[in-house]
């Protein structure tokens, strides 16, 4: 499935696939980093570096014509380019003034390219947030508005997601300790949702509990949901309370801390192969591990997923850059990077294409465990 189709497709399901898995509702809901987990800033910042792997002039001046910059910019650009042997391409110490002149519609396409390698580290883990306005991303942040003021020119889109990756020319700009560390919280915040199931009084529950508890799981939840379903008034339940142990315990929470380098490379493969796991099996740290495991012990979905399939988004050529679990109703469980500024949460197909810009069509593919 090509991801342009995604939101197309959420509002033409087969109404029997909607009733395996029930009546949703939804909470919108804003989560933060707490700010004890965000620690001091540096506001050192090195100067911002822009590589381009496996890119000519020739390519970089035809990616730039396209950005429509100014000829100014362009050629303040082409001086400072380099050839970059490490990358087969091209390396660039664009000069700050040029960086904060960018038109939004320019930052967004450059940064978007450099988004997709890590060799651009800023770029690649940038901020985001699912929504259309600053106001939004900062509403009850506790966040000064000369701070806000400071990041807005550098704000660009993709979608449904704002995005912000010029921490180096902002942070040093806020001087005040506390202040840095209440912006990293604000920039690190995610939209996510509480999800609910409404369950009607003497309701039948053989088809929610054939959705729900698949992967074993079937014996740890009925017990709830028939007692629910013995009351007089109908009644909701989290979906947290429907997850595996694994992920119900990481639903909504940040990483601790890291102890060790392990602890540092719990990604978005990590979380989903351990999805149906009491506790978490860090081969899955390993990328050839996480590559074998698929190959032999999933296989691929051509229709509809179901609760606990792992979702794979990928390149045109087939290479998986990130992964996550479905749930229900086009949300998934997901943790988006390693970092411990991202959570373990709920997202929406459509929201997670937006929070991955890539410059060429990606697809989303469907496995299910053997």
């Amino acid at each position: 499935m090509i991801v342009a189709e995604l939101a197309a497709n959420e509002g033409q399901k087969d109404q029997a696939v909607r009733a395996s898995w029930g009546c949703l509702e939804y909470v919108p809901i804003v989560i933060s980093p707490p700010l004890d987990f965000v620690g001091d800033i540096s506001v050192a910042g090195s100067p911002p570096e822009w590589r381009f792997p496996n890119t000519t002039e020739a390519e970089l001046a035809g990616f730039f014509h396209e950005a429509g910059l100014t000829k100014a910019e362009k050629d303040t650009l082409f001086r400072a380019v380099r050839h970059d042997s490490e990358a087969t391409g091209l390396r660039l110490l664009p000069e700050p003034d040029v960086v904060r002149s960018l038109s939004s519609t320019a930052r967004a396409h450059i940064y978007h390219r450099l988004g997709c390698s890590p060799l651009n580290p800023v770029h690649n883990n940038a901020f985001r947030f699912t929504g259309t306005t600053l106001e939004q991303w900062f509403d009850d942040a506790n966040v000064a508005t000369k701070t806000i003021e400071l990041v807005a020119p550098y704000v660009y889109r993709n979608g449904s997601m704002l995005f912000f990756a010029d921490w180096d020319l902002v942070f040093p700009e806020v001087t005040d300790t506390g202040e840095r560390r209440r912006l990293v919280s604000a920039l690190a915040r995610e939209a996510t949702v509480l999800m609910k199931l409404r369950i009607a009084p003497r309701m039948e529950l053989d088809t929610i509990l054939d959705y729900w508890g698949r992967g074993r799981h079937n014996k740890d939840i009925r017990p709830v949901l028939e007692s629910l379903a013995r009351c007089r008034e109908g009644q909701v339940i989290d979906v947290v309370h429907l997850l595996p142990p694994f992920a119900r315990r990481l639903l909504y929470t940040y990483p601790h801390p890291p102890r060790n380098d392990a602890e540092t490379r719990r990604d978005c493969h990590w979380s989903s192969l351990n999805f149906f796991n009491e506790w978490p099996d860090d081969r899955f740290l390993d990328l050839d591990c996480v590559k074998e495991t698929i190959e032999t012990r999933y296989c691929r979905l051509n229709g509809q997923p179901g609760f606990g399939d792992l979702v794979l988004f990928c390149e045109p050529h087939g290479e998986v850059f990130h992964s996550a679990i479905y749930i229900a109703d086009n949300v998934v469980f997901t943790k988006n990077g390693s970092t411990m500024l991202r959570p373990w949460m709920f997202m929406r197909l459509p929201e997670m294409a937006d929070f991955y810009p890539r410059t060429r069509p990606i697809e989303v593919r469907f496995y299910r465990r053997y």
